[in-house]
């Protein structure tokens, strides 16, 4: 399967499609354009990882942190990179699109994350007193 066709057939679900992760953690996308970041950004963001910085690297690929960017060594490199591993987020349908920067709930709380009928197990007590951690 051509990589591109990838993010249509993996990407079943809404980021936050049962509403917990927004309210529990401070997210980059609160203070940056996830669109753009998803659309033009995407291999930058991915170069993180531990697989991606392997495969950048084993196509003569370069991560520069200070200009955000990855870079190849010529366009062949570039090419059969991106021929193996182009997800092209930006080609996607924007539903597909939508699936990884929608808006993500800020309902969620620790105390109803980790509540009594929560992921965790635990008191009412305890519940309440992770509630208020925030």
């Amino acid at each position: 399967e051509k990589a591109h066709k990838i993010l249509p057939t993996v990407g079943l679900q809404h980021i936050d499609e049962h509403k917990c992760i927004g309210g529990l953690f401070q997210l980059t996308r609160d203070t940056a354009d996830i669109v753009a970041a998803y659309r033009d950004g995407w291999l930058y963001a991915a170069s993180f990882s531990p697989m991606w910085q392997a495969r950048i690297r084993a196509h003569n690929g370069t991560i520069n942190k200070e200009a955000k960017a990855v870079t190849f060594e010529d366009d062949d490199d570039l090419e059969r990179f991106y021929d193996k591993y182009g997800l092209e987020p930006d080609e996607q349908r924007l539903e597909i699109q939508q699936k990884s920067t929608g808006i993500i709930s800020r309902e969620a709380t620790w105390g109803k994350f980790c509540g009594v009928n929560g992921v965790v197990k635990m008191t009412q007590e305890q519940s309440d007193s992770i509630g208020k951690m925030r």
